[in-house]
């Protein structure tokens, strides 16, 4: 459901200026893992350095579910722009652009996300009751 869920999102991000053309999901994996110790996101990392690697950018469904923190995703961003696959995510309403202005207010809202008692209290609750997050209310 959550890799379902994530998909939707993603396609949205990008609607009418692209699709998606391959998948790269972790099924099982915390986002706590780093990027080069997930089986499809090491995949994924190794194919962004590679010409001719049939995609030109990243899209990101779901920030929380992606990194496991600013600090990473601030390292990735910025080595997916290295290799010139820009990334685009739901948060950013788009593309996320290191050079622009608003970067620096990207990191400070993910970070307030991340330390979120809201958030945090969510997810404990979910554990509690034994449900995966991932879910979502359709109104």
């Amino acid at each position: 459901m959550s890799e379902a869920w994530q998909r939707e999102m993603a396609e949205h991000t990008i609607a009418g200026r692209g699709v998606i053309v391959a998948g790269f999901f972790d099924v099982g994996v915390t986002a706590r893992v780093s990027w080069s110790d997930r089986p499809r996101a090491s995949v994924l990392l190794a194919a962004s350095g590679v010409p001719g690697r049939g995609f030109d950018a990243v899209v990101v469904g779901d920030y929380e579910r992606a990194f496991g923190s600013v600090a990473e995703f601030k390292e990735l961003v910025l080595l997916f722009e290295d290799r010139g696959v820009p990334v685009w995510m739901p948060e950013a309403g788009g593309l996320v652009s290191v050079n622009g202005p608003d970067f620096a207010a990207l990191l400070t809202v993910l970070q307030s996300v991340v330390h979120s008692p809201a958030v945090r209290g969510v997810g404990a609750g979910r554990r509690r009751l034994g449900r995966q997050g991932g879910g979502r209310v359709r109104p």
